[in-house]
């Protein structure tokens, strides 16, 4: 049984949470949380290669679906986003979700800032992908709830206990994803080993990934897919463009140096890559992450 119900949230849409007084720098720093149920209404869909936190800066969205499904897309396609599964992402960046044609969504979610929130979340993402799968009777999924049931009742806890209540969910996430990851088969645990440990090597190849995982390519890519959501090539460059958004955020490195340091041969070829995957140039992340 879900511990969230709809007729814990009589009102659907957004709520936006108290911040702490002079802008006072959060780890985890929760925005706003919301619930939907979007049985009977028309077409929604997101793009989020355009989108902020109304400041400029970027920030993270866990969404979870109740009941239904709804679709989720990235650069290996679209996902169907169903009961028991959940994506996380950092906005912008060239992914998108919305309702599936003809078919119910109920979901709750909740958008977040704060330095370590948003470096944690791309690490999190980087070791295994943007959806989730987290039961419905988790522990991440009970504090969701109980977060958004605290805000029905007119917000009594403030900024850093929220902000503790937040880095609590993360780490739940990070379990719950981590033991999901465990039940993955020896071939695909060594396939995704290899490209933690080499993901900076630009001869890292499919051939090598296989070779490493004692598969045929076709095999590999087939079983990868269906274990990761994504095809190793995928994965291998989405681990390339997180490093250097970490290089971006937290080093002086130069642009180039940062394609270089994270496996690309080719400036131009990262450039258009990071642009297609964030939805912007390397150079304006680093802005908005000065200034965020």
């Amino acid at each position: 049984m879900l511990p969230f119900h709809p007729d814990m949230a009589p009102n659907q849409g957004l709520k936006a949470f108290p911040q702490p007084p002079d802008a006072f720098p959060l780890a985890f720093s929760p925005t706003a949380i919301g619930y939907q149920d979007t049985a009977g209404r028309g077409p929604i869909a997101w793009d989020n290669r355009g989108r902020h936190n109304g400041r400029g800066a970027p920030y993270g969205l866990f969404q979870y679906t109740l009941s239904g499904a709804g679709w989720f897309r990235d650069s290996n396609g679209e996902h169907q986003i169903t009961t028991g599964h959940g994506f996380l992402t950092v906005i912008p960046s060239a992914t998108g979700y919305g309702r599936i044609e003809g078919q119910p969504w109920e979901w709750i979610w909740l958008g977040f800032t704060g330095d370590f929130a948003l470096d944690f979340v791309e690490r999190l993402i980087a070791r295994f992908g943007r959806i989730l799968t987290v039961p419905p009777d988790a522990e991440a999924i009970r504090l969701l709830a109980q977060m958004y049931a605290d805000a029905q009742q007119g917000w009594p806890r403030s900024p850093w206990q929220w902000s503790a209540l937040g880095h609590q969910l993360l780490m739940e996430l990070a379990a719950a994803a981590s033991q999901s990851a465990a039940a993955h088969p020896p071939a695909v645990a060594a396939a995704l080993a290899l490209i933690e440990s080499r993901y900076t090597d630009p001869g890292l190849t499919l051939d090598r990934i296989a070779a490493e995982a004692g598969l045929s390519k076709f095999h590999l890519s087939r079983l990868f897919r269906k274990h990761t959501g994504q095809s190793p090539g995928a994965w291998v460059i989405e681990r390339r463009l997180r490093h250097a958004a970490d290089l971006l955020s937290f080093t002086q490195l130069s642009i180039k140096e940062i394609s270089a340091q994270s496996g690309y041969r080719d400036y131009n070829h990262f450039v258009a890559a990071f642009r297609k995957w964030r939805g912007v140039p390397p150079g304006v992340l680093r802005k908005s992450r000065m200034f965020a």
